[in-house]
């Protein structure tokens, strides 16, 4: 088949004159191509429907801000226990500063209480109780002794007989009260020395006024009159370390010696001289009459 053939040269003529007119490019030729095609592809964006997708802006200020709410309260819970603590703390040094100064209160209480003087007060009727005209006279013997450990300066005393309306001893006590208050407050330098265990004897008469006397209540009704005296009186002193007044107060019936153990108080006719006497301590005073601070 002759046109068959014609065209099958013809054919493979026009592939050979292709080829010499386009070479097909060499292996090295194609190597910057394909390099070019893979950096392309590297730099090309990723697609949005990726399977690692952008997170938004919005979510990171919202999960940071949730965390620093969770610090701050953190923190607020820390420092309020800190602070509970903290006062726990001060109160229990406040508590151990408020022991240590009552214990040295105590201590410094104790040592002046061992090393401060003490004066005791003895007193004894020394004779006859005479009533005058212008009133009665009762003398007295003090024996005034430094029992303490210290000298006690500024020594003083007051002491009177007081008598009393009926039965009825709260006016002498009160008159007690007043006279050796008002020592207590006194500012001048009066008053003598009394060294450890020296004591000093001083002699005293004391006495109501006729006019108190006349005005003063019998302790009954019957004829002639009788009248209550109570005996009262202090001793003031004080110690160089301090600057209070301690006092020695005493207070005593007047009465007559009953029998031999057991002396009691008698009205008293307020006439003449009236003996045998004797002081008779309050049911509230101690043995010897004292009442000390």
């Amino acid at each position: 088949m002759p046109n068959s053939n014609g065209e099958d040269e013809h054919q493979q003529a026009a592939e050979q004159t292709k080829r010499d007119t386009h070479p097909e490019p060499t292996e090295k030729e194609q190597q910057p191509h394909q390099a070019e095609a893979v950096t392309q592809k590297k730099t090309e964006p990723s697609h949005p429907n990726s399977s690692h997708p952008k997170i938004k802006p919005e979510w990171v200020t919202v999960a940071l801000t949730a965390i620093l709410t969770v610090a701050t309260i953190v923190y607020v819970i820390v420092t309020w226990h800190l602070w509970q603590a903290s006062i726990e703390q001060i109160g229990i040094v406040k508590m151990s500063s408020e022991a240590a100064k009552k214990s040295a209160d105590v201590a410094q209480a104790q040592l002046l209480y061992s090393s401060r003087p003490w004066v005791s007060a003895n007193v004894q009727i020394a004779g006859a109780f005479t009533f005058g005209d212008k009133g009665a006279n009762l003398p007295l013997l003090l024996t005034l002794k430094n029992i303490g450990h210290s000298v006690a300066t500024r020594v003083s005393h007051w002491e009177d007989a007081i008598p009393v309306n009926g039965l009825n001893i709260t006016a002498a006590l009160s008159l007690q009260k007043q006279n050796c208050d008002a020592r207590r407050s006194r500012s001048d330098n009066l008053g003598f020395v009394l060294f450890p265990g020296e004591e000093a004897k001083i002699g005293s008469t004391v006495g109501p006024s006729r006019g108190m006397l006349d005005k003063t209540e019998p302790m009954d009704s019957g004829t002639p009159k009788t009248v209550i005296f109570i005996l009262v009186g202090c001793v003031d002193y004080q110690f160089p370390l301090e600057t209070v007044h301690h006092q020695t107060r005493f207070a005593y019936f007047i009465g007559r010696q009953s029998s031999v153990l057991s002396p009691t108080f008698v009205g008293i006719t307020p006439i003449g001289i009236v003996e045998g006497l004797t002081l008779i301590r309050l049911p509230t005073r101690n043995a010897s009459g004292n009442e000390v601070d």
